[in-house]
């Protein structure tokens, strides 16, 4: 049939999907409830990327291998700095199990991709005084989700339409239409949902077995004690180098509520994480 498709949704999912299928010679309409990409889970400041890799040979780890090499030539495109930086990834061995587990993908994996440091050498990495060494992603880093976004959508057989915002679908003579009330928004004969959770609300994805995650970061103004932090640190939760003058400190994790106003506990909870990951960088901050 024609090679048309309907994206409902133009975060990363969405505009990931958007930007293969024009490759491939598809006209592809995004259709986008706000008044940009990347907006609701995608507009976080700093994403970070590094690898959830399995010690066994996994086809997932195989595959996860070939995404994070086409991710990094994705980011090569970005201007680096402002919306990307290959500033490495360093998980620390926070407990014996977490020491044991990476011990086991360093011995997997080749040292380029990742390798453990003991604590001082991550140290001297990171820039910081660190609790304990850890595993080193040396092509990790963080990416600006929105710029990435952006990019992906920068195709002439894409067709962005913001300010659409879908409320239900309908399967007419072979086509999916897509409409807003009253209002048929656009149509074609392949749909692709990338709305995470919200998919719900289309009639043959309501009972899909989603559930919401809230998740919420604090963004910290940067010091001048603070630019030390060369690169990401995770544990529980991750703290970021500054983008411009701003870290970024996350994130809260609540299977029980689905408000999104951001709260002062969770911003407390982030920065008590913040003293697992580095007290040092804490009272830099």
């Amino acid at each position: 049939g024609p090679r048309q498709a309907l994206v409902i949704g133009a975060g990363l999912a969405g505009s990931a999907t958007a930007a293969s299928l024009a490759r491939r010679g598809w006209q592809v309409t995004v259709l986008e409830r706000h008044a940009a990409p990347a907006q609701e889970a995608s507009g976080n400041p700093q994403g970070v990327l590094y690898l959830k890799l399995s010690a066994h040979g996994t086809a997932l780890s195989q595959m996860i291998l070939s995404g994070f090499g086409y991710t990094r030539r994705q980011l090569e495109r970005l201007p680096k700095g402002q919306d990307w930086d290959a500033c490495g990834v360093l998980q620390l061995a926070f407990d014996s199990k977490e020491a044991e587990r990476q011990a086991k993908l360093a011995e997997a994996f080749d040292s380029g991709l990742l390798r453990t440091l003991e604590r001082a050498e991550a140290e001297a990495i990171a820039g910081v005084v660190l609790p304990a060494g850890g595993l080193f992603y040396p092509q990790g880093g963080w990416v600006h989700p929105p710029a990435l976004c952006q990019a992906q959508l920068q195709h002439p057989n894409i067709q962005v339409r913001l300010h659409q915002d879908v409320v239900e679908l309908r399967k007419v003579d072979g086509l999916w239409q897509a409409w807003e009330g009253e209002q048929l928004l656009a149509s074609a004969p392949l749909v692709v949902l990338a709305g995470a959770a919200d998919v719900r609300r289309f009639e043959p994805c309501a009972a899909l077995p989603l559930k919401r995650i809230r998740g919420q970061i604090t963004r910290l103004p940067a010091t001048a004690a603070s630019r030390a932090l060369r690169t990401v640190v995770c544990a529980e939760g991750y703290v970021a180098p500054p983008r411009g003058d701003e870290h970024t400190l996350g994130a809260s994790f609540d299977f029980h509520s689905d408000d999104l106003t951001p709260t002062v506990a969770e911003h407390q909870g982030n920065l008590a994480m913040l003293d697992e990951i580095s007290l040092d960088l804490a009272e830099r901050l």
